[in-house]
């Protein structure tokens, strides 16, 4: 006789899926996945390339052609990403329609996301020229996320303005 009970719903709390540890050519393949992604959502036309001789995607927009090198890396110690990249191979891509992206995928608390580091070729040079990057047969770039969210190249430079700038292209 009019008794009634709230029904209890359960709480459901969202939980991360983990990604599971895969081989670096899984990881380097969908970095370059996400960045031509990208590039479409931004208007570019663009493509992988069959052979990866130091370019991996070509993209064109507005009747200009851009080659672009994908690194990506995972987090290795706190909040860092370490990327390498060929001197020969460097040099032998050094153009002005040239550009280096950097996929920096990280975990929030209940996904995972990708930031975008994009550096041209010049840029790149003019930082291993002023020492920034040291000059060897491999550059070595490692880049660290700071407690204030910005972007710090080998420990000298904020490269926080570069970051998801696909409209520099």
């Amino acid at each position: 006789k009019g008794l009634y009970r709230l029904k209890v719903k359960p709480v459901l709390t969202p939980t991360a899926s983990i990604a599971p540890e895969v081989s670096n050519q899984y990881t380097g393949k969908a970095g370059e996945s996400a960045v031509i992604s990208e590039l479409l959502f931004y208007g570019f036309n663009a493509s992988a390339m069959a052979v990866d001789d130091g370019i991996d995607v070509v993209a064109s927009k507005n009747n200009k052609y851009f080659h672009i090198q994908v690194k990506t890396a995972n987090p290795s110690g706190i909040n860092g990403f370490s990327y390498s990249i060929k001197k020969s191979s460097f040099v032998s891509k050094d153009s002005i329609n040239t550009f280096y992206i950097f996929v920096a995928r990280e975990k929030e608390q209940y996904r995972y996301y990708n930031d975008f580091i994009i550096l041209p070729s010049h840029q790149i040079r003019q930082y291993t020229e002023v020492g920034i990057i040291k000059e060897s047969p491999t550059l070595s770039i490692r880049i660290q996320k700071d407690t204030r969210g910005r972007y710090i190249l080998n420990a000298k430079q904020d490269i926080t303005i570069s970051v998801n700038t696909f409209n520099q292209l």
